[in-house]
């Protein structure tokens, strides 16, 4: 599965600390489309923070859970790391430390 984000301004400074990101997050499946990944996430979920840049891993030593790295809008760390647990469709964001 490959992970694709953006930003809401293609044309924009990309090395700029106010780069806006989208909260939109596509992926490219096994199957061979691609696919929004926000009407799958489950009703009463947190939502997905606005991104930019965002890189995606698999990780298969704690079940089907997709991990998406990112910076988000404004270069803020909070949220930085939001994980998409693939069998239910929901996301958790993990602090550091924790």
């Amino acid at each position: 599965m490959i992970v694709s984000g953006g930003t809401t301004d293609p044309t924009s400074n990309f090395s700029s600390s106010t780069l806006s990101g989208v909260s939109s997050i596509s992926a490219w499946n096994t199957n061979g489309s691609w696919y929004s990944l926000l009407p799958y996430i489950s009703a009463g979920a947190p939502a997905v923070l606005p991104q930019v840049y965002a890189a995606a891993a698999a990780l298969t030593s704690t079940g089907p859970m997709l991990s998406i790295v990112h910076n988000t809008t404004g270069q803020s760390a909070s949220g930085s790391i939001q994980v998409l647990t693939v069998n239910q469709w929901d996301m958790t964001f993990p602090t550091p430390g924790g």
